[in-house]
């Protein structure tokens, strides 16, 4: 493979006997071999520092977040939904209808009898 060390056995001398030109030039090989390997390959750091985003990954990331959160969104209301048919969701919702048409009727009431007092003031001061 491309990126396996090159064998070194080629030129070896015997055990014990001196060190041969071509085991020399293998050791050279190896180093200049190793170099070579590790400058061309980019650390993981510098290749995490200069991530580039395309404009084509960009926005199907977002689609793909916005149909995700419509649909959790969507989903949610539905569970929600199943859940506020018991008794006592329908008591609680009930009971909020009411106090709201309450506090309107007074609130009616009071500008009603806020205006029949002014027309009775106005009233009795033409007749003075």
């Amino acid at each position: 493979m491309w990126h396996e060390k090159p064998r070194l056995d080629k030129g070896l001398s015997k055990p014990g006997g001196k060190l041969t030109e071509d085991k020399a030039n293998a050791n050279i090989l190896s180093t200049f071999w190793h170099k070579a390997f590790t400058e061309n390959r980019k650390l993981k750091t510098e290749n995490r520092l200069k991530m580039e985003i395309k404009t084509l990954d960009f926005f199907l990331g977002a689609t793909v977040g916005a149909i995700l959160g419509v649909g959790l969104t969507l989903g949610a209301i539905k569970v929600r939904g199943w859940l506020g048919h018991s008794e006592a969701g329908r008591l609680k919702s009930e009971n909020r209808t009411l106090k709201r048409r309450l506090a309107e009727k007074d609130r009616h009431i009071g500008r009603m009898l806020s205006e029949t007092e002014r027309l009775a003031e106005k009233l009795g001061q033409e007749k003075i």
